[in-house]
């Protein structure tokens, strides 16, 4: 979903293992309304300047692979209950740690563009 003027994913059904594109939102603040989300296929959260944290995804479990990509995420903390991930995308985002992510075993492979020091 991209939109100029979206500032609210409220009121989008919740289906599992779905794929999800939030890119491009201008206006978007927080990704509440994403909280019924246990398991999804792919995740992309790419290009929306005013996101700042990740809560909303408080329940999301499991994801096969999840992008984060020029989005000034300054946390993991709504990813807490992530057990599982095949594959983790981070490029040009603010996360300094990915300590958030301790219930995610194994750790994935992650692959980590960014100009400035990746997170550990």
């Amino acid at each position: 979903m991209s939109s100029e003027t979206l500032t609210s994913l409220e009121g989008l059904p919740t289906l599992q293992n779905a794929t999800l594109h939030i890119e491009g939102n201008q206006a978007l603040t927080s990704l509440a309304g994403l909280e019924g989300y246990e398991r999804l296929a792919f995740l992309k959260v790419y290009d929306n300047p005013r996101l700042t944290s990740l809560d909303g995804l408080e329940n999301l479990t499991w994801v096969s692979t999840l992008k984060l990509e020029y989005t000034p995420i300054a946390s993991l903390e709504g990813l807490s209950s992530l057990v599982e991930a095949s594959r983790l995308v981070i490029t040009d985002v603010d996360v300094a740690s990915l300590a958030e992510l301790t219930s995610c075993k194994p750790r994935p492979p992650w692959c980590c563009r960014t100009t400035r020091t990746c997170p550990t």
